[in-house]
């Protein structure tokens, strides 16, 4: 029990400074951007995705800290460290185009090495991973379910289209 909470509160504490550092930075880079002369594609939903990452971190720590039965799942440390790892690498990759805006500018070239040569969308796939897994990785599986998800349905009816329609946008000529 005191191993579960210990490693709980680690890999949630580790991702939710992730989160905040990972915002900051990407806020540099779209200031950046924008100063460049790239425009913001659909902002409409980023208020949503920003209550559903709060809401996701909430449950998380409801569901652990009032359920009894805290079962550690060691198989899903392996996974939530693999998210680790793909979310350094597409975050390295793109670099300064690193953002959560869709930000786009005509003739910008698509990025296509690193994880991009395998998956159009990379950071998707991170994102869901961590979802899923830190929840089970605890045993929190309402959290796992629901918010995986609710995710999945964001990323793949509202946030993939969007970008996809962005990207359609500047490369037309």
């Amino acid at each position: 029990m005191v191993v579960t909470s210990a490693i709980f509160w680690f890999c949630t504490g580790l991702l939710g400074v992730e989160r905040i550092l990972e915002m900051v930075w990407a806020g540099r880079n779209e200031q950046r951007l924008r100063d460049a002369g790239y425009v913001e594609f659909s902002p409409r939903h980023m208020t949503a995705i920003v209550v559903l990452h709060l809401l996701y971190f909430a449950s998380l720590v409801v569901e652990f800290t009032s359920s009894p039965r805290h079962q550690l799942q060691p198989a899903f440390i392996a996974l939530f460290a693999l998210a680790q790892i793909l979310r350094f690498w597409v975050m390295s990759v793109m670099g300064e185009r690193f953002t959560a805006r869709i930000l786009v500018k005509r003739g910008e070239r698509l990025v296509t090495s690193g994880p991009y040569r395998f998956l159009r969308h990379p950071i998707y796939v991170v994102l869901e991973l961590e979802f899923i897994s830190l929840a089970l990785l605890v045993g929190a599986y309402w959290t796992a379910l629901i918010f995986g998800l609710a995710n999945a349905f964001v990323l793949l009816l509202i946030r993939i289209p969007a970008e996809e329609r962005a990207l359609r946008s500047v490369q037309q000529d």
